[in-house]
């Protein structure tokens, strides 16, 4: 009996000292008050698990949180902190929880970026329900007026990044998930040498992936010779991997003066491309380069599009649509292409799934401007009798969903079967939700 008790008591004992070790390793949540605990204070407790300022300390493992006061604007005169994560162990994170709120740079406050990190292989930095507007950046590569994010793991949730300039997000060497987000009006500095003015995603060592969905890249406009006014995808050396998908989302109306007005994917593989693209169920429309490829250009990557809407966008050199240029490009997955019964290509044809749109105008196939059409980012919807609509057989269909959350397929044309749409919008007689503002 007595060996009992005793092991009974140091069982109950082990099982206290775990418990009190487990509950000294739980993350921390930083409450952000901007009195006692200011946002720059936040950032450096969480990245130093110190005390700062009136901000509890961080912790070295698990997920730090940090909390902003809902819906409020914190305006910048000078430069956050680096975010950064001392961890003794390599997984760790730090996740930022907007609540509604924006951060800003002051107009008349000296350049800077407003959200810059570098984090370890493991480490990631999530963005929720936040707003990133107004950086500025010196010199003459876009590296990332809203956020400059080098290494480890980047997320971004319920995010808009707006009027920044020198490109709304640079990354580089990580990996990157963008969901029901919007980055728009964004632009490159003055005589830009390199990335785009919306999203860059740039590898540098090893492998990254990138995916993007539900989500919008508009109205981003790019100057000099930079790539790129939308999205630039792309690897710095021949032995860095890049693996990127951009699914359920629209870009649109995005210019560069060089190549590649939505998206410019640049390759540098030595036995084929190290940089992989797929477009699948992407509305990519109305955007505009000076040279090649309005919607795309593509320098020696591998790109593949399915169930994907490229349509009015414009060129320079006349190929409106896609540019290929020595990379490869597999199509044949009930797209739309072109206007007018023009494909708009160059180095690249549709597959036999695919269609050229024979509509003159792209007001005939969508509404070109931007909406709240539900769900969390604005999109364009397509209009009635437009080609996109029931194009892909029901049994073809690769989404569930539409960007709006619509689900699919839906019967748009009125004959009785239902079948998807073509791009990131599924036509309905009735908004699906609302939640963009």
């Amino acid at each position: 009996m007595t060996n009992k008790i005793l092991s009974l008591k140091k069982t109950a004992m082990v099982s206290a000292l775990l418990l009190e070790l487990t509950a000294s390793a739980q993350a921390a949540t930083i409450v952000v008050d901007e009195v006692n605990c200011t946002l720059a204070d936040a950032i450096v407790a969480a990245s130093s698990n110190m005390v700062t300022g009136g901000c509890v300390a961080g912790s070295d493992v698990d997920d730090d949180v940090i909390e902003l006061p809902a819906d409020t604007e914190i305006v910048l005169t000078t430069a956050l902190p680096l975010i950064e994560k001392d961890s003794t162990l390599n997984v760790s994170s730090i996740t930022i929880n907007g609540n509604g709120a924006t951060i800003s740079r002051d107009a008349g406050a000296t350049n800077f970026t407003v959200l810059s990190a570098n984090l370890n292989r493991f480490t990631a930095l999530n963005l929720n329900d936040l707003t990133v507007m107004g950086g500025h950046v010196n010199g003459s590569s876009n590296i990332g007026g809203g956020i400059n994010h080098v290494g480890g793991i980047l997320k971004l949730d319920r995010c808009i990044v707006s009027d920044n300039t020198g490109g709304a997000v640079y990354t580089y060497d990580a990996d990157v998930t963008i969901e029901h987000s919007v980055i728009a009006n964004n632009k490159g500095v003055a005589n830009a040498s390199s990335n785009a003015a919306g999203l860059t995603f740039k590898a540098g060592y090893e492998g990254y992936s990138l995916t993007v969905s539900d989500s919008t890249i508009a109205s981003n406009n790019n100057y000099g010779t930079a790539e790129a006014g939308g999205v630039s995808i792309t690897s710095e050396y021949a032995y860095a991997y890049s693996d990127a998908l951009i699914e359920n989302s629209t870009i649109s109306n995005n210019s560069t003066e060089n190549g590649g007005g939505g998206i410019n994917a640049h390759g540098e593989g030595y036995f084929g491309s190290n940089v992989m693209l797929n477009l699948v169920g992407v509305t990519l429309v109305n955007n505009s380069t000076a040279i090649d490829g309005g919607g795309l250009f593509n320098d020696a990557a591998f790109v593949r599009i399915k169930q994907s809407l490229v349509a009015g966008n414009s060129a320079g050199n006349l190929v409106d649509e896609i540019a290929n240029s020595g990379g490869g490009v597999v199509l044949n997955d009930y797209n739309l292409f072109g206007l007018d019964g023009n494909a708009g290509m160059f180095g690249v044809s549709p597959g036999p799934t695919d269609m050229i749109i024979n509509e003159s105008t792209l007001s005939a196939v969508l509404n070109p401007i931007l909406s709240d059409n539900g769900g969390y980012t604005p999109t364009h919807s397509l209009v009635s009798g437009s080609p996109a609509i029931d194009f892909i057989p029901a049994a073809s269909c690769l989404m569930v969903a539409d960007q709006t959350g619509k689900g699919r397929p839906i019967d748009g044309d009125g004959d009785g079967t239902a079948d998807c749409d073509v791009g990131a919008f599924e036509f309905s007689d009735v908004i699906f939700s609302n939640g963009f503002e």
